[in-house]
Order: C-alpha cells, then structure tokens, then sequence
C-alpha cells in the first residue's frame, strides 16, 4: 500500500467499469486519509446532522404546540382557558429549548 495516499476503501459509482473495491487515489493529509475520508472530519459532520437533526425536531414539536393552541382556542369556550394555558405553557417550553439548541448550534 501506499503511504503518502489515502488509505480508504471505495467502490466506483460507475457501473461500466468494475465492481471491485479499491483504494481512494487522493493524496493522505492527516492520519493516513484524504480530506474527505479523515475520520475527524466525519465525527464533525455527524454532530452537524446531529444538531440539526434536534432543530428539525424541536421545530416540528413547536408547530404541533401552536397547532394545539388553535385546536383549544377555536372552541372559544370559557372551560377551556385552562387548556389554553397549558397549551402555550407547552409552546414556550419548546420555543426556549429550540432557541437554546439553535444558540448552541452557532457556536
């Protein structure tokens, strides 16, 4: 094997040349990989999906809160204020900790 290449096994995306794997051609940068295959690099970007991943989901939870707010505030009934509290209680808890998760992502 050669040292100074990456030493990441690929397998080619064209299909008209072969099947088999090989290793990747580009020139190893840090701890035996190429950019693109460093396994750092990787660790990066799996905590960006991560956060990302609790964005998307604090997000949806804050657009369900609202849609319960609707849901009890269209009945416009006076029995129903405790159910109105509750429900933009909830909304403000899941806005704070979308803020905080979208704080912590910018950093």
């Amino acid at each position: 094997m050669n040292d100074d290449r990456c030493h990441e096994t690929v397998y080619p995306r064209d299909r008209a040349r072969s099947f088999h794997p090989h290793c990747c051609s580009r020139k190893a940068v840090k701890d035996g990989f190429c950019k693109q295959h460093s396994p750092a690099k990787q660790k990066e970007k799996e905590a960006g999906w991560k956060r990302e991943s609790v964005i998307r989901d604090l997000e949806y939870d804050l657009e369900e809160a609202a849609a319960a707010i609707v849901k009890v505030a269209i009945k416009r009934r006076v029995e129903c204020l405790p159910k109105i509290a509750k429900a933009v209680d909830g909304y403000l808890a899941v806005k704070a900790k979308l803020d905080a998760a979208r704080q912590e992502a910018a950093k």
